[in-house]
């Protein structure tokens, strides 16, 4: 599990990313461990907004969802990394024993707060993998948050990238984004700036994408 940001206020009434991030650990902690679905009430406020298409809008969606997880004895969720940046936090989690999903899914869930409870929610999920060409997983690797004093810089860099590499496609220009040493986690691919440029040509594709069908009742 990460390290958590440094505290920026010493006004305890004010959210920090330490709290929100705390929050967030919790929040899914209780819902996927402690399978509590009263975790929505203490943990989540209107007017909540769902984005992630396998979960029901709203509150009564969020509480349809953690009461799936407590029907699912075998539910467990391991938190690999957390990244907070203002009002938002994102987890980088794996869900194992759910009933309704294909076996342990690696998950990111963004959430974003307002007086110190979440309000929006996005998620993305995706199969357990076995290790990818280079033998890594979809999870190892660094998970402590260094270098903070270059969070604009790397800010920057990272937008740039993605739109010159990866909306423009510019591959050409790879090199002035990616070190030689480039480390890659997805399945089905592996190390190095050739085999990126290769699976950014093929994300490309037109119906390149894989898309994870998931069944979910309505509330």
């Amino acid at each position: 599990m990460s390290d958590f940001a440094p505290a920026q206020s010493q006004d305890r009434s004010v959210p920090t990313s330490v709290t929100v991030a705390a929050t967030a650990h919790r929040a899914m902690i209780e819902i996927f461990r402690r399978k509590d679905p009263s975790a929505v009430d203490r943990f989540f406020a209107e007017p909540f907004v769902q984005h992630d298409p396998t979960i029901a809008d709203g509150l009564p969606g969020m509480k349809l969802f953690a009461a799936e997880v407590a029907n699912s004895p075998a539910a467990d969720i391991t938190i690999f990394r957390t990244l907070v940046d203002g009002d938002l936090v994102l987890l980088h989690s794996k869900y194992e024993g759910l009933k309704y999903l294909p076996g342990p899914l690696i998950a990111f869930d963004l959430f974003r707060f307002k007086n110190s409870k979440i309000v929006e929610h996005w998620g993305g999920r995706e199969p357990e993998a076995a290790p990818n060409l280079s033998g890594h997983t979809q999870v190892d690797g660094p998970t402590a948050v260094i270098d903070r004093e270059k969070t604009e810089a790397n800010r920057a860099l990272v937008r740039a990238f993605r739109e010159v590499v990866t909306v423009q496609l510019h591959l050409e220009r790879v090199g002035e984004f990616i070190d030689d040493n480039y480390i890659q986690h997805a399945s089905g691919f592996g190390d190095g700036i050739a085999r990126f440029k290769s699976r950014v040509l093929d994300v490309a594709k037109p119906a390149a994408v894989p898309v994870l069908k998931l069944t979910r009742r309505k509330p």
